[in-house]
């Protein structure tokens, strides 16, 4: 949700970061997240393509200076991802399994900080595999029984 407001002035193309606008309650701050070098060269397209006022996420998910709603892009990936391509994931599954990803790649604290948690409690819901790799570890320790 908070991407769909990313405007082309809070990208850090250099730094390949961007900023977001988190709106948890009552509280909103502003946050870098960084841009994954595997979609960098997206980044870079839209990113050229927008005026310095632009959402990079508007109408058609071209920048354009409307805001998108969030229940277009669902309908969107519907339409033209799931139903047309048989895919049964959508974004919430897509960032469970991502955030699974880094966590097994990277640690749980790397998947904390990509997602935006303040606490590795919220993390671990997403990162389904992490209780089993967990247990894998402690089998694994060689440590003395004494």
């Amino acid at each position: 949700i908070e991407m769909l407001a990313v405007k082309k002035k809070d990208v850090d193309i250099d730094n390949q970061r961007f900023k977001v606008t988190v709106k948890k309650g009552k509280k909103h701050q502003e946050e870098w997240r960084p841009i994954k070098s595997i979609a960098l060269s997206l980044w870079l397209e839209l990113y050229r393509e927008a005026s310095d006022n632009d959402y990079l996420f508007s109408l058609s998910l071209r920048p354009g200076i409307k805001l998108i709603r969030r229940e277009q892009v669902t309908r969107r990936w519907r339409r033209h991802v799931k139903k047309k391509l048989g895919i049964t994931a959508d974004f919430y599954s897509l960032k469970h399994s991502n955030l699974d990803d880094i966590a097994r790649i990277a640690g749980m604290e790397t998947a904390q900080k990509a997602a935006g948690h303040t606490t590795p409690v919220i993390t671990l819901k997403y990162a389904t595999g992490e209780q089993e790799r967990q247990h894998e570890r402690i089998r694994g320790v060689d440590n003395a029984f004494s």
